[in-house]
């Protein structure tokens, strides 16, 4: 049982998956990770004694938890941008880092840092892929539909933390999934840049 919840592989996935979904919701995945570690829930890891205790002291999850729906609040409103572009959204990295490496935490100061920025690394790639995405999917909706999207993604990252959580190995199909988002905004723009040049021509 402890190689499915608690083995470096299963943290490892574990790590990976919340970080990718912090590049979609900064913070209810970090949120949980401190709510679960600070109970021992399900496949959460232990982070007493570690850098990362903090995150499991009940005002620091509350903030988190605070934060989160504040994010996904302004998310729905037709005028968000600034408070998500120049607030919300830079925090995504640090989110991924801080969640990978809070995860890593029982392995060693090495693995902690490599950690940190792989989890930096695929927040970044999970924020862009879904910034470059979205715009395209909100010009083939109506503007009453985009609050609708934005609650689905709110349901899809509770959901999906909480199964990385339950299973720490889900973490590699969350991976797969912003993989394979990355490679859906990549045909896009490649579509794109062929119709500019059949336009030229």
């Amino acid at each position: 049982m402890d190689f499915l919840l608690h083995s470096l592989p299963a943290n490892v996935c574990l790590g990976a998956g919340l970080a990718g979904l912090c590049g979609f919701r900064a913070f209810f995945p970090v949120a949980l990770l401190g709510l679960f570690s600070r109970f021992g829930l399900l496949g959460a890891p232990g982070l007493d004694g570690t850098t990362f205790a903090f995150l499991t002291q009940t005002w620091v999850f509350v903030v988190f938890f605070i934060l989160a729906l504040l994010e996904m609040g302004l998310d729905k409103l037709p005028i968000q941008g600034l408070a998500l572009d120049f607030v919300f959204n830079p925090l995504r990295v640090p989110a991924g880092a801080l969640v990978f490496a809070s995860v890593m935490s029982g392995h060693g100061t090495v693995v902690v840092i490599v950690g940190a920025v792989a989890g930096g690394i695929i927040a970044l790639v999970a924020h862009v892929a879904h910034g470059a995405l979205r715009p395209a999917l909100r010009s083939e909706q109506t503007l009453g539909t985009a609050p609708f999207q934005s609650l689905l993604e709110d349901g899809a990252v509770i959901i999906a933390s909480l199964a990385a959580m339950a299973l720490p190995w889900l973490g590699i199909a969350i991976l797969f999934f912003v993989f394979l988002l990355v490679y859906r905004v990549r045909i896009r723009q490649r579509r794109k840049y062929r119709g500019l040049r059949i336009l030229k021509d």
